[in-house]
This record gives C-alpha cells, structure tokens and sequence, in this order.
C-alpha cells in the first residue's frame, strides 16, 4: 500500500474529489489522515463506500450522519488496520454519530403515518393525534440519545414501541406505564 502525501491543498482536494467524496468528508479525511501520512487510496475507496452504504441504508442515514460515520470509519480503519473486519469497526462506532433531529423527524413521519392504532388505544384526555406523534417523537429522540449499544432494526423498533406506549395517557388509576422523558 501507497502513504499519500500531497505537496498542496489543492492536489489534495482534486484527488478527493475525483473519489466523489463529499467536502465535509474531504475536508475532514485531509485535515487528520492526509497530513499524517495515512490516507492511503484504498483507505479513501473504503471509507466513501461506508458514506455510499450509510446514505442508501433509509434506517441509517434517519438515525446517523453519514459523513460523521465516514469519518470515524476512516480513522478506526487508520488506527487498527487492514486485518479487522469493516464490520466489526462499524459495530464499534456505532453508538456515535446519531443524528438526533434526523431520527425525531423520523418518528414523526412514522407516527403521522402508522400510529393511529396506538393513539386509539389511549385513554382520551383532550390530547390530539398530531400532539400525541410529536410527544412520540420526542421521547423516541430522547431514547435513541441514550442508547450505548450497537444499534440494530429490532433496537430501534423497540424504541419506537416504547415511545408510542410513553405518550399514551393512562387509564386513571393505572400503574404500568412507561415514564415519559420529556416531562
């Protein structure tokens, strides 16, 4: 494998370009991996497919900011090496790079779209269907924030379980509900 090293910004910019690679991306991958010496052309080939792979994924690129994932990919990929699987540095960085008014966003549309059936379940205090997805929405984001794991479809889908049953108003008298994060 080649280390890069360019003479000029300039060269630097043109050969990240020609990759298709997006400018806060390059502008990132030049500032740390180029001006060390380590960003090698696979290295750029490699972290634009995970950019590419992220912005296809519709789960992906509602919860992550791609070029942050892009990011840490190419600097993990830097630090520990050919040898370890993309996987697992994806599964590594996962936890981070949310992009939380992304995923709010979502749940508001998949709210609006599919959960009347949640909302006719809850006992009726005055509170309307499109109040009732933004409560969703919100303690959905809130969630999605304080998760530590790697996510995968089946986390984000009981986060979105657990979002509709918080705003859900409880019966009178009933004690088995989910706390609310947003009150």
């Amino acid at each position: 494998m080649y280390k890069l090293k360019f003479s000029s910004m300039i060269s630097t910019i043109f050969f990240l370009t020609a990759l298709g690679m997006p400018l806060d991306v390059r502008a990132a991958q030049e500032q740390q991996l180029t001006d060390k010496g380590q960003a090698t052309p696979e290295l750029l080939k490699e972290s634009k497919k995970v950019f590419d792979d992220c912005q296809r994924n519709r789960m992906r690129s509602s919860h992550y900011d791609c070029t942050c994932v892009s990011k840490r990919f190419m600097e993990e990929r830097a630090r520990a090496g050919a040898n370890v699987s993309q996987y697992n540095i994806l599964v590594d960085i996962s936890n981070e790079c949310f992009d939380i008014p992304k995923a709010a966003e979502y749940a508001l549309e998949s709210c609006m779209g599919s959960g009347r059936a949640a909302f006719a379940l809850s006992y009726k205090d005055g509170t309307t269907f499109e109040e009732f997805c933004q409560c969703a929405s919100r303690n959905y984001a809130l969630e999605f924030q304080a998760v530590d794991t790697y996510v995968t479809r089946n986390i984000m889908s009981g986060i979105k379980t657990k979002s509709l049953l918080r705003c859900q108003t409880p019966l009178p008298g009933n004690k088995n509900v989910y706390k609310r994060l947003d009150q």
